[in-house]
């Protein structure tokens, strides 16, 4: 009997012996490292090619490196695959690559690594960056890109106001081509401005610094504008819409009263002859009488075209010298449209104006 026992005994301790062993065996399986690495470089990314090690039982490569922001980036590719594209890089210097192979259910042994250091191409953010520009406008600048690459890409303008408050506006370019956008300035004479771009992965440019310095828009040139009114008196006195138009503040535009009845509101509205950016109308009383109260103004580029508001405003009474009205933000139009909504005291029925000015930058087009 105590010979039977022992040999069970005996036979155990050998199965266990036996079973760790072996075990020990599977999971100290030396897994090669991926060979043969090749890459070609693009804008920003590059695309990696590689032979997995003969092993049945790969989990995943997994690659690492340091991205140009400075975080610990990690990929990993499943065990069947053997290429793979990096993306993202914000610069073009040369970056390592850590390439580590596992394999599946912890069999293998400490992971075997191999290092490789590639470069990409000059990374489209950089490229995008130098298709950004700006142009100083009133009250503000006017940037202007070319997006020539598939891709979402962010400028950001910064400044400080008079009060050293920063300001901060950020433009989103996600379709390709040319665009622009006007950036009103607040609070500012004189300023530096600093524009950077960046993209979806964090990448950032240095920021450009820009001066700015308010310039008076000019009065744009009337002699080429075209002019027309909802009426104007010209049978019992000479007092065609056209006279807002000729310099003398003793001549004026009065809506006709000779011949029928015609009441509140009238306008007047001037083609310039191609879109301009608008950001302030002066206008100016007859003399001997005031005849406009409530004053709105409408913009359209087509000549027959929907009328969009841009403005309200109210005369003052008192007033002989030109009243100019400064827009909140510039707008941009070819027909301008003033319209008188309230008579100057009482049930006037008639509306009249001496001088119109409108002040602004043309459009390069």
């Amino acid at each position: 009997m105590k010979r039977i026992v022992f040999l069970i005994l005996s036979s155990l301790i050998f199965f266990l012996i036996w079973s760790c062993d072996h075990d020990s065996d599977e999971k100290t399986v030396e897994i090669a490292p991926v060979s043969n690495i090749t890459y070609e470089s693009g804008y920003g990314e590059i695309y990696f090619k590689w032979k997995n090690p003969d092993y049945k039982d790969i989990s995943h490569v997994e690659i690492t490196y340091e991205d140009s922001v400075g975080y610990e980036r990690r990929i990993l590719v499943a065990g069947g695959v053997s290429e793979q594209l990096v993306e993202g890089f914000g610069s073009s210097r040369i970056y390592d690559f850590t390439f580590t192979v596992y394999g599946k259910n912890g069999v293998s042994s400490s992971p075997v690594k191999i290092s490789v250091s590639a470069q990409p191409n000059e990374p489209y953010l950089n490229l995008f960056n130098t298709k950004v520009k700006i142009a100083r406008k009133n009250r503000g600048v006017l940037v202007s890109w070319y997006n020539k690459y598939d891709g979402e890409y962010y400028i950001n303008v910064s400044y400080r106001d008079i009060n050293n408050n920063e300001h901060e506006k950020e433009i989103v370019v996600t379709d390709p081509g040319e665009g622009e956008e006007f950036v009103a300035l607040e609070g500012v004479t004189e300023t530096m401005l600093y524009i950077t771009t960046s993209d979806i992965y964090g990448n950032k440019t240095t920021p450009r610094p820009y001066s700015y310095k308010v310039a008076e828009s000019g009065r744009l040139d009337r002699t080429i504008w075209t002019i027309m009114a909802s009426s104007h008196e010209v049978t019992k006195e000479k007092c065609p819409v056209s006279n807002v138009l000729d310099g003398d503040i003793s001549t004026f535009w009065h809506s006709e009263w000779g011949s029928g009845t015609y009441t509140f509101p009238h306008y007047i509205q001037v083609d310039l002859r191609r879109k301009v950016r608008i950001n302030r109308i002066g206008l100016q009383h007859r003399q001997n009488k005031t005849m406009a109260n409530g004053v709105e103004f409408y913009g359209t580029n087509k000549q027959n075209g929907s009328l969009e508001k841009f403005g309200t405003f109210n005369m003052d009474q008192s007033a002989k010298t030109m009243q100019y009205y400064d827009l909140p933000a510039p707008v941009e139009y070819r027909y301008v449209r003033c319209l008188f909504t309230t008579p100057s005291s009482g049930d006037a029925k008639n509306a009249g104006l001496a001088e119109l000015e409108i002040w602004g930058d043309d459009i390069d087009e």
